[in-house]
């Protein structure tokens, strides 16, 4: 069973499928800053979205990929965007090397 923090952040990373890599960064910031605006910040979901901004932007491996399902649904998400912004292609390098061994 997945957690809500997990099932709120595929969420909102599945709204982002159609936006480019930095719009998708800015929307991560975006969203911490609204919930901490609301005074209701959502500490797992924080995390979560600090770590997609620090894996587009710096390409560090993010803690929350380290579920084989989240990272899955993080490289399918990010090839879809690598259909109209390449810059995909990096982020899909880091998640594609956190994979089990097999």
């Amino acid at each position: 069973m997945m957690s809500p923090d997990l099932y709120n952040f595929m969420a909102f990373m599945g709204g982002l499928k159609d936006k480019t890599v930095p719009e998708i960064s800015r929307a991560c910031a975006a969203k911490i800053r609204n919930m901490e605006l609301s005074g209701r910040p959502d500490r797992e979901l924080t995390e979560h979205l600090k770590s997609m901004i620090l894996l587009i932007r710096h390409l560090l491996k993010p803690p929350v990929a380290k579920d084989e399902k989240i990272r899955q649904f993080l490289l399918d998400f990010f090839t879809h965007v690598q259909e109209h912004d390449r810059r995909a292609k990096q982020v899909i390098q880091v998640l594609q090397k956190m994979a089990p061994p097999a």
